[in-house]
């Protein structure tokens, strides 16, 4: 069939052929092209002489101009769906997700649907609504269920929305597939962003530890100082904090700790010792890590940051995370 909108007549024989042939009558076919693409066959058949395929082609280039129209306000719809906004730090994935999931449901008239999205590696990193709807390789694709699926070198989001009558068509695949192309990238970004929150928190114990540690040397009388060394992290080689950790470690005495805090960050807690002294162990740890990082240490810019609690001296907060806001003002 020909792309450019030109009605195409089939003589006898290939009416015949195709099982289209009224008795008596004309077949004509034209294909129309509308939104992202997607194609419409359209048969027309009876007394057709060529005044009515005049009418025929200006009825055609009518609905094909109403097509495009449906598409470009549905297709902006689900755009609009899609939450273009940052999480909030008490915002749920899932429910944001649901939310825009239901909404592009209701445009292309399914009853119900699920999202899964699953990374490179084969884990389940996120899933919601009627998962039973999901496919499996098992499976045959089925008329009364739209599936489409969306992936990038992290993970593939697979949407499936179902109904009974009638069956969907190509147009309101590129519909949904339009709306993929925006929430896929929004909810990868949302999970990187959960799983390094995730991360983190696993660290924070260490932050109460040297908190706590540091609250009993100066309720016995003695000062206590907190080292935090900060790296840049996006350069740092795999395993460098680690063999940091375990050089500052040599340079410690029995009595200090030291241990890592983020994935750019070790704590270093000295206690009974003054801020002058915690000063002077600072530079040494520096000069250390300087010498070891080589040629990479301007790169890596190692920022140290001291603070130091004393008896007499009233003190709020936390003392890991004043030593690490000071770090991170410094950088």
């Amino acid at each position: 069939m020909p792309r450019n909108g030109r009605i195409v007549r089939l003589s006898r024989e290939q009416a015949d052929s195709l099982g289209l042939a009224p008795d008596p009558g004309d077949v004509l076919l034209l294909q129309l092209f509308a939104g992202a693409d997607p194609g419409w066959l359209l048969i027309f058949s009876g007394a057709i002489d060529s005044a009515e395929q005049v009418r025929v082609t200006v009825y055609a280039d009518i609905l094909r101009e109403a097509l495009d129209s449906v598409y470009e306000n549905t297709s902006t719809r689900a755009l609009v769906t899609i939450p273009q906004h940052q999480l909030g730090r008490h915002e749920p994935l899932d429910t944001a997700t649901e939310i825009a999931l239901g909404q592009l449901t209701t445009l292309v008239g399914g009853h119900q649907s699920a999202l899964a999205v699953t990374t490179v590696t084969g884990i389940r990193a996120l899933a919601l609504g009627n998962t039973s709807l999901l496919p499996t390789l098992e499976q045959q694709a089925r008329g009364d269920r739209l599936v489409v699926t969306s992936s990038d070198t992290a993970s593939v989001m697979t949407i499936v929305i179902a109904r009974d009558q009638p069956r969907f068509t190509a147009f309101e695949r590129e519909i949904v597939n339009t709306a993929a192309s925006i929430l896929h990238p929004w909810i990868q970004a949302a999970l990187l962003r959960a799983h390094e929150s995730e991360r983190r928190r696993r660290f924070r114990p260490l932050d109460k530890l040297f908190d706590q540690l540091a609250a009993r040397a100066v309720g016995s009388g003695h000062e206590a100082s907190v080292i935090v060394v900060s790296l840049n992290a996006t350069v740092a080689s795999p395993g460098l904090l680690q063999s940091w950790l375990g050089s500052i470690r040599v340079q410690l005495r029995g009595s200090d700790f030291a241990g890592i805090l983020s994935d750019s960050e070790i704590a270093v807690l000295l206690c009974d010792t003054s801020a002058d002294q915690a000063a002077v162990v600072s530079t040494r740890l520096k000069e250390l890590m300087e010498a070891e990082a080589g040629d990479g240490a301007d790169s890596l810019r190692p920022i140290l940051s001291v603070t130091t609690r004393t008896p007499e001296t009233p003190f709020e907060g936390s003392l890991v995370g004043t030593a690490r806001a000071s770090a991170a003002a410094t950088r």
